[in-house]
């Protein structure tokens, strides 16, 4: 058994001094261990697909999810004005904006990138987005059009937003995906240089304590492996079928092929998952935070005169929560998905704040802006530990209470929140 395994067996028999035990427990596993060595950097071009499996997490980075969160923020008005130049991809930009109008919550844009993650093909991405984010009619006129631009143009429909967006998958990966996959890749170096065993073990101690759990691994799956391009994988119809464009390698001498495997084994047992993109859209009106780890975010910004501690406790916070959010729990359901998220939030931002007290969550900063009350009845009603029934009951009742006259309520989104906002 591993000193980190070893550190989750203590912890677990002092509820009390629950957080105390983890700072000095996996500080001192931290400070043992080697630095870690770097990632290999992906080929250009860069294959569709790029898989890093770290302990107890997997990193990736999907030219599906990447064209996503590029319509997305274009549909928002906040892209770079690329899609203005390209017709593939500005008419899967409208088809964006029509779905996602007036998602000032994100439910609809969260509930298709989570739909999106599991896919690596524009076939699997068109059924994906028809299932969650298309409306009816949209879909019926589409295929009633014969499912192709010239019969759709012919009778004035608009596209569904499935078939917008796998029209647009070959023209985003030959012009823009090595570009923003290089962006994204310097998130996923920074991230696995962050997440030491410390961080490795707060995973697993947040995930028991939230009961959180991810699918079954694959046998398939192999620890370490980065994905790297052939030189012709673009010149074999990678747009059909992204995963079959990349080879796999492991470090060893004998690189697997089955990348597809490898992707569907990512979500492994005890082994969270967290997609990075270049950039990731804007926030709604009363949206909380986005499954994407961006590069372009305030996660991996850079702050002058900040210690490497610092700069990493933001990192890795922002890592768990969002593999706690991708994990199943029996809490989700009963608590809803909105509170659900800001007790995650809360409960990263405390622990990694008693290991490293001048950390300052980006997380927590951004919910607090827009769900202060909700924030403040978790913030009550957390404690380290294990989250049992009557706690949960209790959150449920409070956040279901009615508010005292001047109490905080739920803004929308107008101000940045304060610097201590996750103090």
């Amino acid at each position: 058994m591993g000193t980190g395994n070893r550190t989750l067996l203590l912890v677990t028999a002092s509820k009390t001094r629950h957080l105390l035990a983890c700072v000095v427990l996996f500080c001192t596993a931290s400070c043992a261990a080697p630095r870690k060595a770097p990632v290999q950097r992906p080929h250009v071009p860069v294959a569709p697909l790029l898989v890093v499996r770290d302990e107890h997490l997997t990193l990736r980075e999907n030219a599906i999810l990447e064209l996503h969160a590029y319509l997305a923020a274009a549909a928002r008005g906040d892209a770079d004005g690329e899609a203005e130049v390209a017709p593939e991809l500005a008419t899967a930009r409208a088809a964006y904006a029509r779905a996602f109008a007036g998602d000032e919550d994100d439910a609809r844009l969260d509930a298709a990138t989570r739909a999106l993650a599991a896919c690596t093909t524009a076939e699997c991405a068109k059924a994906a987005l028809d299932r969650v984010a298309t409306t009816p009619s949209d879909a019926r006129n589409w295929e009633n059009a014969g499912g192709t631009s010239e019969a759709g143009a012919a009778r004035g429909d608009a596209p569904s937003l499935g078939a917008a967006f796998a029209s647009a998958v070959p023209a985003f990966v030959a012009r823009l995906w090595d570009e923003r996959a290089a962006i994204a890749w310097t998130a996923l170096e920074r991230t696995h240089a962050a997440f030491d065993p410390r961080a490795a073990g707060t995973l697993l101690m947040l995930a028991r304590d939230l009961a959180v759990t991810w699918p079954a691994a694959s046998e398939s799956a192999t620890t370490g492996l980065v994905a790297a391009a052939p030189t012709n994988a673009r010149s074999e119809a990678p747009t059909t079928n992204l995963a079959a464009a990349a080879t796999v390698a492991n470090g060893s001498a004998t690189p697997s092929t089955n990348l597809a495997a490898a992707a569907a084994g990512a979500n492994g047992s005890g082994t969270a998952t967290v997609d990075l993109v270049a950039a990731s859209p804007a926030a709604g009106r009363r949206g909380l935070l986005t499954p994407l780890l961006a590069a372009r975010g305030a996660c991996f910004a850079e702050r002058r005169g900040e210690s490497e501690s610092v700069r990493n406790t933001r990192i890795v916070d922002c890592v768990l929560v969002r593999a706690l959010l991708a994990g199943e729990s029996s809490h989700r359901a009963a608590l809803g998905a909105r509170l659900w998220t800001l007790l995650v939030v809360h409960a990263v931002a405390a622990t990694m704040s008693a290991f490293e007290p001048r950390h300052r969550s980006v997380d927590r900063r951004a919910v607090t802006a827009v769900e202060p009350a909700l924030l403040e009845v978790v913030t009550r009603a957390w404690r380290p530990g294990p989250l049992s029934a009557e706690v949960v009951a209790r959150l449920r009742e409070q956040a279901a209470a009615p508010r005292p006259e001047g109490a905080a309520t739920s803004p929308a989104r107008t101000t940045a929140p304060p610097d201590n906002a996750s103090r």
